[in-house]
C-alpha cells in the first residue's frame, strides 16, 4: 500500500461496516485529481445493495462527499469538498473550484500525489493496476476520454527496453528509424540523450497517419508521471527522470506552437489540467509557466484573424456595361486573373495536413484530400473553357484575339504568383486542339514582341519534361502570397503513396512519415497571406459555374471543323 493510501487509512476506518448500502473494498487504491478531488479505486466488488448513497466523511475538519461510480468494471469513489461530482464542476472555472479545495488540496498534495497508487488485488485486468496508475495521469486520461485500447497500448512505455529490435529497424543511411512501433518511436522522440531535430518535426506533423492527436499527448502524460520504482523502469534514476520530464515539455511546447491544428478543445482542457499539476510541485514551476504560454499562443493562434490587410486594394476593373450582358472574355484580363486568383486561394488555404495525410496513407490513387480535389477539378474545366473559347471564335481575327487575351490572362496570373492559373491557361492555348489551327496560330503569334517574350517564357515554365525542372526551382524560391500548380504537387503525391509502404514488417514506415513533410510544407508555406484583391461577385459566380466544355475529341473535332490542315 502506498504511502498516500496508509495516510488515508483513518478516513477509510471512519466508512461505514462492510453490510453498509455503500461498500468500499479495503484494497482500495488512492489518487488525486486536478481540482483536488480524491479518487479511491478498486477491482469491482459486489454488493448487496445497488442504490446509490451519499456518506459524509471528516477529514481535518473538512466535510466531503462520497459517490460510487462505475467505470470501465472499476468502482470509484470519487471526493470533493463541495458534495459534487467532479463532473458538476466543470464550468465554475478554475480558480473557484481551487477556492473550494484549497485544504483539501493541500492536505493530499503534502504526499506527493505523483507517487503511484497501490492495490492488493493481483491478477486484475483494469488500467488502475497497470502501470499506468499515477494518479494523474489517471484523470488526464479521463479528461482526454481516448479508448481503453489507446491506454492499453501505453501499458508498457515506461517498461519498454529502447531499442527493441523487434520493433525498431534503424535507418542505415541517417540517425533515426526506418520502421518501428509507436511506443519504440515515443521512447526515441522523448529521449534526453538524443537530440534530432529533423526526427522530432517529422514525427509531430506526420503522427497523425498512424495514431491520434489525444494517444500522443496521454503518451506524453504517462511517459512524464512514469514510476522509477516499479520493476523495469526504462528510467532509472531521479535525475534521468527529471531530464526525461523536462525534454516532454519542450516536445509538448514545441507542438503546440508548430501544429496548432491538431489540438481540439478536449486536448487543450487536458493540458491545462497538467499545467495545474505543475503548479503545486514547486519543483515543477518553471515548466508550468513554457506550458501555459504555449497555450495562450495556441489560443492566441487560434482566435487571431488571419489576414490583415496591409495595403488599399486595386480597384476593380470592371466592364462598363450591365453585370447581366458580361461574358468571361470580355472582362478585363488584370480583373479576370484577380477574381480567379482569388477562387483559387480560397480552396488553397483550406487544405488541412490532416487531410493530405490522410490522402497520402490511404487507398485512393492521388486522391482523398478533398480542396486537392477541387482545385485540379476547376483547373480542368477552366483549362477546357480557354481551349473552347479559342476554337470557337467566329472568324480567323477572333480566335487570334482570344489568344492573345488568353495569353496576357496567362501573364497576369504570373504577375500574382497564381502558378495554378498560369498553368490552366498555358495548358489550354498550348492544346493541340489550338495549336493545329494554321491561320489563327499565324495570326495570334503577331503580337508585340513585349507579349511573345512572356508567352514564350511561359510555355518554358509550364513545359512539363524533366519533371518540371523549369517550374520547381520558381515555386522553390517563391514568397507569398503564391498559389502552387496542384498538378505538379499531385504528381509528388502520388510518389509519396505508391513508392513507400504503410508499413515495413507490421511497424509503421517512418521514412514514409518523412517524405509527407516536404508536400505538406509545399501547402503551408503558402497558406498564410491573402491576396489584397477586392471580389466582384457577378464574377466569382460565372467563374465558379462555368458549363462544362467538350472532351478532348468533341475539341479536336470542332477544331477541323473551323479549320482544315491545308
Amino acid at each position: 500500500m502506498s504511502i498516500l493510501a496508509e495516510q488515508y487509512s483513518s478516513t477509510l476506518a471512519q466508512l461505514p461496516p462492510p453490510d453498509s448500502p455503500l461498500l468500499v473494498p479495503p484494497s482500495a487504491s488512492m489518487g488525486l485529481t486536478e481540482s483536488g478531488n480524491i479518487i479511491l479505486s478498486s477491482a469491482e466488488t459486489s454488493t448487496p445493495h445497488k442504490h446509490k448513497r451519499q456518506v459524509i466523511v471528516k477529514t481535518q475538519r473538512k466535510t466531503v462527499s462520497r459517490h460510487k461510480v462505475k467505470r470501465n468494471n472499476t468502482t470509484m469513489a470519487v471526493l470533493n469538498s463541495t458534495g459534487c461530482l467532479p463532473s458538476q464542476l466543470r464550468g465554475q472555472g478554475t480558480e473557484k473550484v481551487q477556492r473550494k479545495n484549497k485544504d483539501l488540496r493541500k492536505l493530499v498534495m503534502s504526499l506527493n500525489p505523483f507517487s503511484p497508487t497501490d492495490s492488493d488485488e493481483e491478477n486484475s485486468n483494469n488500467i488502475f493496476n497497470s502501470p499506468l496508475h499515477e494518479s494523474p495521469a489517471i484523470v488526464l486520461y479521463s479528461t482526454l476520454q481516448i479508448p481503453e485500447e489507446d491506454i492499453l497500448s501505453l501499458k508498457n512505455l515506461n517498461t519498454s527496453v529502447f531499442p527493441d529490435e523487434h520493433e525498431w529497424i534503424p535507418n542505415e543511411n541517417q540517425n533515426g528509424p526506418k520502421a518501428a512501433s509507436f511506443n519504440q518511436l515515443f521512447l526515441y522522440l522523448t529521449s534526453p540523450d538524443i537530440a534530432n531535430i529533423d526526427f522530432q518535426k517529422q514525427f509531430l506533423i506526420s503522427f497523425p497517419s498512424f495514431a491520434t492527436p489525444p494517444k500522443v499527448l496521454a503518451a506524453i502524460f504517462t511517459r512524464y508521471f512514469a514510476d522509477i520504482h516499479i520493476p523495469n523502469s526504462n528510467i532509472q534514476t531521479a535525475p534521468k527522470l527529471k531530464q526525461v520530464r523536462d525534454r516532454i515539455i519542450r516536445i509538448l511546447s514545441t507542438w503546440m506552437k508548430l501544429t496548432a491544428y491538431q489540438f481540439t478543445d478536449v486536448m487543450l482542457d487536458a493540458i491545462i489540467q497538467f499545467t495545474d499539476f505543475l503548479l503545486e510541485e514547486n519543483s515543477s514551476a518553471l515548466q508550468a509557466q513554457i506550458l501555459q504560454a504555449s497555450v495562450d499562443h495556441l489560443k492566441g493562434k487560434r482566435n487571431q484573424y488571419a489576414y490583415t490587410q496591409r495595403v488599399e486594394p486595386p480597384a476593380s476593373l470592371l466592364p462598363s456595361i450591365p453585370e447581366d450582358k458580361w461574358i468571361i472574355t470580355m472582362l478585363n484580363p488584370i480583373e479576370l486573373a484577380r477574381q480567379v486568383t482569388l477562387l483559387h486561394n480560397k480552396i488553397f488555404r483550406q487544405i488541412m495536413p490532416m487531410e493530405l495525410l490522410a490522402a497520402i496513407w490511404g487507398s485512393k490513387r492521388g486522391g482523398g484530400s478533398q480542396n486537392v480535389e477541387d482545385l485540379t477539378k476547376h483547373f480542368d474545366i477552366f483549362s477546357r473553357y480557354v481551349q473552347f473559347s479559342v476554337i470557337n471564335g467566329e472568324n480567323l481575327k477572333k480566335r487570334a484575339k482570344i489568344f492573345q487575351w488568353w495569353t496576357e490572362v496567362a501573364v497576369a496570373f504570373n504577375e500574382m504568383k497564381n502558378y495554378h492559373g498560369v498553368f490552366a491557361v498555358i495548358c489550354g492555348i498550348t492544346h493541340r486542339s489550338v495549336q493545329r489551327l494554321p491561320d489563327t496560330m499565324k495570326i495570334a503569334m503577331k503580337m508585340n514582341k513585349k507579349l511573345k517574350k512572356k508567352y514564350d517564357d511561359l510555355n518554358d515554365l509550364c513545359d512539363f519534361s524533366g519533371d518540371f525542372r523549369k517550374y520547381r526551382p520558381v515555386i522553390s524560391a517563391a514568397i507569398e502570397p503564391c498559389i502552387p500548380f496542384i498538378g505538379c504537387f499531385q504528381k509528388d503525391l502520388i510518389y509519396v503513396q505508391e513508392g513507400y509502404p504503410n508499413q515495413i514488417e507490421g511497424l509503421t514506415n517512418f521514412a514514409k512519415c518523412a517524405a509527407c513533410i516536404s508536400l505538406i510544407n509545399t501547402v503551408q508555406r503558402f497558406q498564410n497571406e491573402r491576396y489584397d484583391f477586392i471580389e466582384v461577385p457577378k464574377i466569382q459566380e460565372m467563374i465558379s459555374s462555368i458549363p462544362e466544355p467538350p472532351d478532348t475529341k468533341g475539341m479536336m473535332m470542332l477544331s477541323i471543323e473551323k479549320e482544315k490542315k491545308k
